[in-house]
């Protein structure tokens, strides 16, 4: 049988404690910007730039990841 483990990891506060410290800093900078995207150049809140970056960066790591078993 598996082993569940139940409880707060550390990995778990950790991120926690990114996930509040992105959103704090996202919501502390809320001006515009001109943003180079991919496709053309927007003026766009600095605040859309940051959590895009975070779920960019969180969906690359997840994928990098991959599935492991013994985590």
């Amino acid at each position: 049988m598996a082993d569940d483990k139940r409880g707060i990891s550390p990995k778990l506060i950790l991120f926690g404690i990114l996930a509040v410290v992105l959103v704090v800093f996202a919501v502390l900078n809320t001006d515009d910007a001109k943003v180079n995207w991919i496709f053309g150049t927007w003026e766009t809140s600095l605040i859309v730039v940051i959590l895009l970056s975070g779920a960019i960066g969180f969906a690359l790591g997840f994928l990098v990841r991959g599935n492991r078993e013994n985590d």
